[in-house]
Protein backbone atom coordinates (compact mmCIF):
# COMPACT_ATOMS: atom_id res chain seq x y z
CA UNK A 1 0.00 0.00 0.00
CA UNK A 2 0.97 3.53 -0.50
CA UNK A 3 0.15 6.85 1.27
CA UNK A 4 -0.04 9.44 -0.79
CA UNK A 5 -0.98 12.98 0.50
CA UNK A 6 -2.18 11.72 3.70
CA UNK A 7 -4.71 9.39 2.40
CA UNK A 8 -3.90 5.26 2.40
CA UNK A 9 -4.54 3.96 -1.19
CA UNK A 10 -5.42 0.99 -1.64
CA UNK A 11 -4.65 -1.66 -5.00
CA UNK A 12 -7.23 -2.15 -7.51
CA UNK A 13 -7.61 -5.70 -8.29
CA UNK A 14 -8.38 -5.96 -12.22
CA UNK A 15 -9.81 -9.52 -11.63
CA UNK A 16 -13.18 -10.87 -9.95
CA UNK A 17 -11.37 -12.23 -7.30
CA UNK A 18 -13.39 -12.73 -4.28
CA UNK A 19 -11.89 -12.62 -0.60
CA UNK A 20 -12.43 -16.16 -0.39
CA UNK A 21 -11.22 -16.92 -3.34
CA UNK A 22 -7.97 -15.38 -2.15
CA UNK A 23 -7.90 -16.72 1.17
CA UNK A 24 -6.70 -20.11 1.23
CA UNK A 25 -7.92 -20.71 4.82
CA UNK A 26 -11.31 -19.33 4.56
CA UNK A 27 -13.06 -19.51 7.78
CA UNK A 28 -16.67 -18.42 6.55
CA UNK A 29 -19.51 -19.62 8.53
CA UNK A 30 -20.60 -21.89 5.06
CA UNK A 31 -16.87 -23.53 4.97
CA UNK A 32 -17.34 -24.42 8.76
CA UNK A 33 -20.64 -26.30 8.18
CA UNK A 34 -19.45 -27.95 5.44
CA UNK A 35 -16.48 -29.33 6.90
CA UNK A 36 -18.62 -30.29 9.89
CA UNK A 37 -20.80 -31.95 8.13
CA UNK A 38 -18.12 -34.09 6.33
CA UNK A 39 -16.79 -35.05 9.44
CA UNK A 40 -19.89 -36.68 10.50
CA UNK A 41 -20.43 -37.98 7.13
CA UNK A 42 -17.10 -39.84 7.28
CA UNK A 43 -17.54 -40.60 10.84
CA UNK A 44 -20.60 -42.32 10.22
CA UNK A 45 -19.45 -43.83 7.15
CA UNK A 46 -16.61 -45.07 9.39
CA UNK A 47 -19.40 -46.55 12.23
CA UNK A 48 -21.26 -48.20 9.30
CA UNK A 49 -17.84 -50.14 8.27
CA UNK A 50 -16.97 -50.86 11.83
CA UNK A 51 -20.51 -52.64 12.46
CA UNK A 52 -20.52 -54.34 9.04
CA UNK A 53 -16.84 -55.84 9.83
CA UNK A 54 -18.26 -57.13 13.31
CA UNK A 55 -21.26 -58.86 11.83
CA UNK A 56 -18.91 -60.62 9.38
CA UNK A 57 -16.39 -61.73 11.95
CA UNK A 58 -19.50 -62.96 14.25
CA UNK A 59 -20.76 -64.71 10.68
CA UNK A 60 -17.57 -66.35 10.38
CA UNK A 61 -17.02 -67.58 13.58
CA UNK A 62 -20.57 -68.97 13.21
CA UNK A 63 -19.51 -70.72 10.36
CA UNK A 64 -16.94 -72.48 11.48
CA UNK A 65 -18.42 -73.32 14.79
CA UNK A 66 -21.75 -74.92 12.67
CA UNK A 67 -19.47 -76.15 10.16
CA UNK A 68 -16.79 -78.02 13.20
CA UNK A 69 -19.88 -79.87 14.34
CA UNK A 70 -22.19 -80.64 11.60
CA UNK A 71 -19.08 -81.05 8.60
CA UNK A 72 -21.53 -79.36 6.10
CA UNK A 73 -22.99 -76.61 5.17
CA UNK A 74 -26.96 -75.87 5.45
CA UNK A 75 -29.27 -73.39 3.03
CA UNK A 76 -28.65 -70.91 6.25
CA UNK A 77 -25.08 -71.35 6.36
CA UNK A 78 -24.85 -70.68 2.54
CA UNK A 79 -26.98 -67.87 3.03
CA UNK A 80 -24.46 -66.18 6.03
CA UNK A 81 -21.50 -66.60 3.18
CA UNK A 82 -23.58 -64.98 0.70
CA UNK A 83 -23.98 -62.08 3.62
CA UNK A 84 -20.66 -62.15 4.29
CA UNK A 85 -19.46 -61.67 0.16
CA UNK A 86 -21.70 -58.61 0.86
CA UNK A 87 -20.83 -56.96 3.88
CA UNK A 88 -16.90 -57.59 2.77
CA UNK A 89 -17.52 -55.98 -0.34
CA UNK A 90 -19.58 -52.45 0.40
CA UNK A 91 -16.43 -52.57 3.28
CA UNK A 92 -14.24 -52.48 0.35
CA UNK A 93 -16.20 -50.05 -1.65
CA UNK A 94 -16.33 -47.77 0.94
CA UNK A 95 -12.87 -47.98 1.28
CA UNK A 96 -12.21 -47.03 -2.72
CA UNK A 97 -11.44 -50.58 -3.32
CA UNK A 98 -11.12 -52.80 -6.01
CA UNK A 99 -10.54 -56.22 -7.18
CA UNK A 100 -7.07 -57.15 -6.55
CA UNK A 101 -4.42 -59.46 -8.67
CA UNK A 102 -2.92 -61.32 -5.43
CA UNK A 103 -2.68 -64.61 -5.15
CA UNK A 104 -5.08 -65.62 -1.86
CA UNK A 105 -4.26 -68.51 0.48
CA UNK A 106 -5.64 -71.65 -1.43
CA UNK A 107 -7.13 -73.87 1.04
CA UNK A 108 -7.00 -77.21 0.93
CA UNK A 109 -10.72 -78.46 1.34
CA UNK A 110 -14.03 -77.07 3.05
CA UNK A 111 -13.10 -77.22 6.25
CA UNK A 112 -9.90 -75.00 5.57
CA UNK A 113 -11.63 -72.38 4.19
CA UNK A 114 -13.82 -71.92 6.45
CA UNK A 115 -11.50 -71.53 8.97
CA UNK A 116 -9.53 -69.28 6.82
CA UNK A 117 -12.97 -67.30 6.58
CA UNK A 118 -13.65 -67.17 10.05
CA UNK A 119 -9.91 -65.94 10.67
CA UNK A 120 -9.93 -63.27 8.28
CA UNK A 121 -13.20 -61.72 9.32
CA UNK A 122 -12.01 -61.61 12.73
CA UNK A 123 -8.75 -60.08 11.38
CA UNK A 124 -10.94 -57.43 9.06
CA UNK A 125 -13.13 -56.42 11.79
CA UNK A 126 -9.25 -55.82 13.83
CA UNK A 127 -8.15 -54.33 11.00
CA UNK A 128 -11.63 -51.36 10.44
CA UNK A 129 -11.79 -51.11 13.93
CA UNK A 130 -8.16 -49.84 13.87
CA UNK A 131 -8.23 -47.49 10.84
CA UNK A 132 -8.88 -44.10 11.55
CA UNK A 133 -12.15 -42.77 9.62
CA UNK A 134 -10.26 -40.37 7.43
CA UNK A 135 -7.73 -42.99 6.14
CA UNK A 136 -8.43 -45.20 2.92
CA UNK A 137 -6.26 -48.36 4.15
CA UNK A 138 -4.47 -50.86 1.71
CA UNK A 139 -4.52 -53.30 4.39
CA UNK A 140 -8.25 -53.60 4.68
CA UNK A 141 -8.66 -53.73 0.85
CA UNK A 142 -6.33 -56.50 0.69
CA UNK A 143 -8.01 -58.36 3.35
CA UNK A 144 -11.75 -57.98 1.87
CA UNK A 145 -10.10 -59.26 -1.61
CA UNK A 146 -8.80 -62.37 0.08
CA UNK A 147 -11.96 -62.63 1.76
CA UNK A 148 -14.13 -62.38 -1.63
CA UNK A 149 -11.98 -65.04 -2.98
CA UNK A 150 -12.37 -67.48 -0.18
CA UNK A 151 -15.97 -66.76 -0.19
CA UNK A 152 -16.00 -67.96 -3.70
CA UNK A 153 -14.08 -70.76 -3.23
CA UNK A 154 -16.33 -71.46 -0.18
CA UNK A 155 -19.73 -70.85 -2.69
CA UNK A 156 -18.36 -73.92 -5.36
CA UNK A 157 -17.63 -76.44 -2.91
CA UNK A 158 -21.00 -76.19 -1.69
CA UNK A 159 -23.27 -75.79 -4.55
Amino acid sequence: MAQAQGRILTPVTTTSETKEERDPFNNSPLEQMRARMAARSAEKSHRENVERAREAARLGAELKATFTVAQILNDVDRKKVERVEKLVRKIRSDADGSDGDLDPVIPTDLSDAISKLAEGTDELKSLVEGTPKLVISATVVEQTNQLIKLVKFVRGLVR
